[in-house]
């Protein structure tokens, strides 16, 4: 193939950022060189528990490590899967771990003895999303089979399975002031909400890319879901009108996440930055590149202690 058959790839520019010092800047920058702590394999998944020593799980090939917070030591491994594991989340009291993986089960361990507790079976696919109700008593799952399922933890039963996307469902997560919506982002470029009152779906937005993360906003009111090199917030309570449409990032957007305060929209990417955003105005208040691709993205829920 000749040379003159490549074409060069056009590059967007961005205003540059403030180059003076800041306490906002010199805050994040402790960020751009992070303790390096190698995994086998490319990260997929980041949480946090929300009880001190704030310790986090890693989501990495066909197991789920827990580091310290205080040390970035492992302090335990969760090795029960036959295949690649997805979507390790740690229940919000700390006590509980639940996870997904190719094989297409939802298993529940206990967060000191790393036993299994649960194995909830019915996806036909990769589960990929997997999350805590408020409640601490249900599980949300969705899976490449493209269902959203809810699972009953003291009962060991299945709920219900919601119906509606058309591709892989690669994002999901539960309203933090109202367990009865949830919130799912697929492939098919669309994000839903849905109501577990209702038994489906009440709310379909059009991203216009690839779904691959989502958070809601404190009261529920707003959404904001990531996919292509993009970011769109949502007014639910207006009906679904999209208000903002973000995109800072030359490549996939892959994560997103707020700060402790939620004061802040972070955003990472397959061109390695991370962009951090003023929720009042959406204008990037700073960037960190880092050495790769950044698949996944987590801080602690932590305030200042």
């Amino acid at each position: 193939m000749a040379t003159t058959d490549y074409k060069k790839l056009a590059l967007r520019q961005y205003p540059r950022l403030p180059s003076r010092r800041t306490a906002e800047s010199r805050y994040w920058r402790k960020f751009k060189f992070p303790v390096l702590v190698k995994e086998f394999d490319a990260v997929t998944n980041i949480s946090f528990s929300g009880t001190r020593p704030h310790d986090f799980a890693v989501t990495s090939s066909t197991r789920v490590q827990i580091y310290s917070a205080v040390n970035q030591a492992v302090k335990k491994t969760v090795s029960r899967f036959k295949d690649v594991a997805y979507g390790a989340t740690i229940r919000r009291d700390g006590k509980l771990l639940v996870a997904g993986g190719q094989e297409p089960v939802v298993q529940l361990f206990d967060m000191n003895s790393r036993s299994t507790l649960r194995s909830f079976k019915g996806h036909l696919g990769a589960v990929r999303v997997s999350t805590f109700s408020p409640n601490n008593t249900v599980i949300m799952s969705a899976s490449d089979d493209r269902t959203v399922r809810g699972w009953d933890i003291p009962g060991d039963t299945q709920l219900f399975s919601f119906e509606g996307h058309t591709d892989y469902i690669r994002s999901g997560l539960v309203a933090e002031d109202n367990p009865d919506l949830w919130l799912t982002g697929s492939y098919d470029h669309t994000v839903r909400l849905w109501d577990t009152r209702v038994g489906g779906s009440v709310m379909t937005l059009e991203h216009g890319a690839p779904v691959e993360s989502l958070l809601m906003f404190p009261g529920g009111g707003l959404i904001a879901s990531a996919g292509g090199n993009f970011v769109r917030i949502w007014d639910v309570i207006g009906g679904g009108r999209m208000l903002q449409s973000i995109s800072n990032h030359q490549k996939t957007i892959t994560g997103l996440c707020f700060d402790a305060n939620r004061t802040r929209l972070l955003s990472c990417s397959l061109d390695q930055h991370v962009k951090i955003y003023n929720v009042q105005d959406y204008k990037v208040t700073h960037s960190v590149k880092y050495p790769a691709p950044v698949l996944c993205i987590g801080l602690s829920v932590r305030l200042e202690e």
